[in-house]
């Protein structure tokens, strides 16, 4: 568990022969520490499919290690969606933004009538 901390987190995706990640060998063993570990050093680590297509949920026999992963997939799933949320949340804005400085203040008129002295070109 120890050593996991002093990996890079590219290091934990990292795949053996067989497509599995550190996060499905742990699973498989049933070692709780080291999946807690790999979530903490790489958030999203605990729900990439092996090989086989499968999550470290589908791998592990239950007890804790179950436990802890269906709670870390229900708490990734609503962080995915809440990115979701946000990234809709500020085109909305940008957007909104965008028409506010577009629509404010110009008319046809007003932009037919440039005055070519109030330009930095001017030569």
């Amino acid at each position: 568990v120890a050593s996991i901390a002093s990996l890079d987190p590219s290091q934990l995706r990292e795949r053996n022969a067989e497509g599995a990640t550190a996060v499905h060998t742990a699973a498989a063993c049933g070692n709780l520490a080291c999946l807690i570990a790999v979530g903490q050093r790489a958030p999203g680590m605990l729900t990439v499919l092996d090989g086989q297509g499968r999550t470290a949920l589908e791998i592990v026999g239950g007890g804790e290690c179950c436990d802890y992963l269906e709670r870390a997939s229900e708490i990734e799933a609503q962080n995915r969606r809440s990115a979701e949320a946000l990234r809709e949340e500020e085109l909305a804005l940008v957007e909104e933004t965008v028409e506010r400085k577009v629509g404010v203040g110009r008319t046809p008129s007003s932009e037919a009538s440039f005055d070519r002295s109030d330009s930095w070109a001017t030569g």
